[in-house]
């Protein structure tokens, strides 16, 4: 268990309801959320990795990925989502 980068972005994604890289786009300059990466103790991120994980409309979790490219990250925590919404549906 990690309590890394990989822990904030999950953390982050669950509680907002958002991939943590949906905040890049309004973390720049002259936007009002600018700067938003600060609040929290630095403890929100605009870095792809995080993604929310639904069962329906309601967050049973999130996935944070965090050490390669935020692409890399991106696309593995995608793929987890669509692993649990696989296994899920299934049974």
């Amino acid at each position: 268990w990690s309590r890394g980068l990989g822990d904030v972005y999950k953390r982050q994604a669950a509680a907002a309801r958002k991939a943590t890289h949906d905040y890049n786009a309004v973390n720049t300059p002259g936007s009002l959320a600018f700067g938003i990466h600060t609040e929290h103790g630095g403890r929100i991120s605009s870095v792809a990795g995080g993604v929310p994980v639904f069962d329906g409309d309601d967050v049973v979790g999130g996935i944070g990925i965090s050490s390669g490219t935020p692409q890399q990250d991106l696309d593995c925590a995608l793929a987890a989502v669509a692993h649990f919404e696989q296994v899920t549906k299934a049974n």
